[in-house]
């Protein structure tokens, strides 16, 4: 048997793209959901980050990124170790958990003192204190391996085309993934990742964004942070993610990326 909690998020990852939905209203269309996993289906990697030929734009449309609108929630206090504490308050609100809770709360209640902090206790802290995340895991990559690598980021985007946040973990510090953009090359066909918006716990501004190519390097290159490619995302995105990856082929590139990102 299903909690009502769990039967609650399972419609709601049922639902289409749900742009500009809350609550209850976000937990409806689960037709229109079915099919959309159906044309990721087809259209591999392509759906994920494009929905080119098929009507989505669930990442973000040419001509302006997609944002899920994950609400902005810098470090209440202004250290090194609130990040992680600031990034599950803002998936928390994204979900219209109640009752509302403080950083201080979510600090204390995953120990204090993380300067250091293990992605466990992260996945742990998602699962308690949201909804979507109530399944969530530690998803990596072996940074060595260029196909898992890249697999790695087919289930990380998968996640957010699911319109469900990822908390995403590197050189020790945590973030939320906010939304995308893209663009169709129109001399090659080729669909190129451009940015990826974050909401940044210690930035002063919302949706900061990177270059694709900038933020593989900085969270999934064999060069940078305490842990490689690390990031939490609902259990129920993995699969779907590597069949995406499976299926996508070579159509998709990255704005900056050298060949061996």
């Amino acid at each position: 048997m299903f909690s009502k909690k769990e039967r609650d998020v399972e419609r709601r990852l049922e639902g289409d793209c749900g742009v500009g939905r809350t609550g209850s209203e976000r937990l409806s269309g689960a037709d229109s959901g079915r099919r959309w996993v159906r044309a990721l289906t087809r259209g591999g990697m392509i759906a994920v980050l494009l929905g080119a030929g098929l009507g989505l734009t669930c990442f973000g449309a040419p001509g302006g990124p997609h944002l899920m609108g994950v609400p902005f929630e810098p470090e209440s206090i202004f250290t090194d170790d609130y990040c992680l504490a600031s990034s599950i308050q803002m998936w928390r609100d994204y979900d219209h958990v109640s009752p509302h809770q403080t950083q201080d709360q979510i600090y204390q209640w995953l120990g204090g003192n993380m300067l250091f902090f293990s992605p466990d206790l992260a996945a742990s802290g998602v699962r308690h204190f949201t909804d979507t995340g109530i399944h969530a895991i530690v998803d990596a990559a072996l940074r060595s391996d260029l196909t898992d690598r890249h697999m790695f980021l087919s289930r990380q985007i998968t996640t957010v085309m699911g319109q469900i946040p990822a908390l995403v973990i590197y050189n020790n510090h945590a973030v939320i993934i906010d939304g995308g953009q893209w663009h169709q090359d129109p001399a090659t066909g080729l669909n190129v990742w451009d940015t990826v918006a974050i909401q940044d716990p210690a930035a002063f501004l919302s949706d900061t964004q990177f270059s694709g190519g900038t933020w593989v390097q900085l969270t999934c290159s064999d060069t940078n942070g305490s842990y490689k490619c690390v990031d939490v995302i609902p259990a129920e995105y993995v699969a779907q993610g590597n069949a995406n990856y499976d299926s996508y082929g070579g159509s998709i590139r990255v704005r900056g990326a050298p060949p061996s990102i």
